[in-house]
């Protein structure tokens, strides 16, 4: 394993000596090891050039397998120092961008109540999440429906997630607002790539909409300060306007059907879920219990 990560040093400094001195060896010991590597597998995995050195075709081919198998391997020994410290149960929840900002409070709740368990969360669209739950790769998403539909799964109602233009309070401005209308005017956003924003895009290219943005930030409490202070507007879920203290005079739904959404918990059959995911579902509903009350 040791050879196979100074292997992917190297392939991603492009160098031998600057691969050797991320691992703390000396070239020679460095260049020593990959050579042995080399005659393991019985082929060259790397060309050496005056400038340093790139992966031949079994290079590349070995570069993917062996990111795969450290990665996995770091996560097992993290995995054992983790039961060495109290933490017995691990699970993974596949959570949309809208979960994300709303799950912290819920949580806090119930790791509080549940000491010996760890969660990993895995941020994906809604449609994504569910398809991780139907694979099997995780047994509970959060998701909001209206855009991922969950045939062939069971779901829990948590908590209403319609989307909000947000921005600077404006006298005259509809209410609700339709998404050509509140695009019209230049926007804040979520940076590239997450879930939110990539619906919200997608959404608007099928109206045949452009909308412009100002500035991009990676967390929906940097939208909503940066939209009620006046650089753009916004589209937000309603839960993150209010916790972040947009007015409700600056927040606008939207008329849009796939933006009048409801966080669901999903699950291929919650009677056969793990004792671990069975006791975070009870956590989940007990929040939303107390949330209505």
């Amino acid at each position: 394993m040791r050879d196979l990560q100074l292997f992917l040093e190297v392939v991603e400094s492009g160098s031998i000596s600057a691969g050797a001195e991320r691992c703390g060896l000396s070239l020679s010991a460095a260049s020593a090891r990959i050579t042995a590597l080399e005659r393991r597998v019985g082929t060259p995995l790397l060309e050496r050039h005056r400038r340093g050195a790139s992966p031949t075709a079994a290079g590349e081919s070995l570069t993917a397998r062996a990111a795969r198998l450290v990665d996995e391997a770091r996560e097992f020994e993290q995995s054992l120092m983790a039961r060495s410290r109290g933490i017995t149960q691990e699970l993974r929840l596949a959570v949309n961008s809208s979960a994300v900002d709303s799950l912290p409070e819920v949580i806090t709740a119930a790791l509080n109540r549940m000491q010996t368990v760890s969660l990993d969360l895995v941020e994906l669209s809604s449609v994504a999440a569910v398809d991780h739950v139907r694979e099997g790769r995780v047994e509970l998403a959060v998701v909001s429906t209206g855009t991922a539909a969950t045939q062939g799964c069971e779901t829990i109602a948590l908590w209403d997630d319609p989307l909000v233009v947000v921005g600077t309070p404006q006298k005259g401005l509809s209410r609700p607002l339709s998404l050509a209308q509140g695009t019209a005017e230049p926007m804040v956003g979520l940076n590239r790539g997450v879930p939110l924003q990539q619906l919200i895009e997608r959404q608007a290219a099928r109206a045949a909409l452009q909308p412009t943005y100002r500035v991009r930030f990676p967390s929906l409490v940097a939208v909503c300060a940066a939209a009620t202070a006046g650089v753009g507007r916004a589209i937000v879920p309603r839960n993150s306007a209010r916790r972040y203290g947009v007015p409700l005079r600056a927040q606008h739904e939207l008329t849009e059907p796939w933006a009048r959404r409801e966080a669901v918990l999903v699950a291929r059959d919650f009677a056969r879920l793990s004792p671990t995911a069975a006791a975070l579902t009870e956590q989940f509903v007990a929040y939303r219990a107390e949330v209505e009350v």
